[in-house]
């Protein structure tokens, strides 16, 4: 079965128990579903989810996420969690031309006055802070 529409507000629209809209492909460099906007703001996919324990996206695969950018390939906010959060072997393993990772200084003119254990802060003034837990910060450069 093919659709096609065209409208000015959805182009296809699904309703469902088990997918409001399933796409899949088979061969090689190919896509189940794909998005493509054009124009300043404008996002290839949006996702929303409601309700307790609800997910925007859920993607699973060897690599399940493979996201690069001419400016960044990957930005994320979490409002009162965290902006990602990772966990495997390795939480996570960072390369970069310039650095490996870089921590932007707060304006914080020393270290925050509590944190959690294992928390990396930069102060205003540069200097580098590890948190052992609660109130407990030591200085390493």
């Amino acid at each position: 079965m093919v659709v096609a529409r065209v409208g000015t507000s959805y182009g296809v629209f699904g309703l469902g128990e088990g997918y409001g809209v399933f796409g899949r492909a088979s061969g090689t460099g190919v896509a189940g579903v794909g998005g493509v906007a054009d124009g300043k703001g404008c996002n290839g996919a949006t996702f929303t989810a409601t309700g307790a324990g609800s997910t925007g996206t859920r993607i699973s695969g060897e690599t399940a996420v493979h996201a690069s950018g001419s400016k960044h390939g990957v930005v994320a906010a979490g409002g009162t969690g965290n902006g990602v959060s990772a966990s495997g072997a390795r939480g996570g393993q960072f390369a970069g031309t310039a650095a490996a990772v870089n921590l932007a200084p707060t304006s914080h003119v020393s270290h925050p006055h509590t944190g959690h254990a294992g928390d990396l802060v930069v102060d205003h003034h540069h200097r580098l802070w590890f948190c052992r837990g609660g109130t407990s910060w030591t200085r390493l450069a």
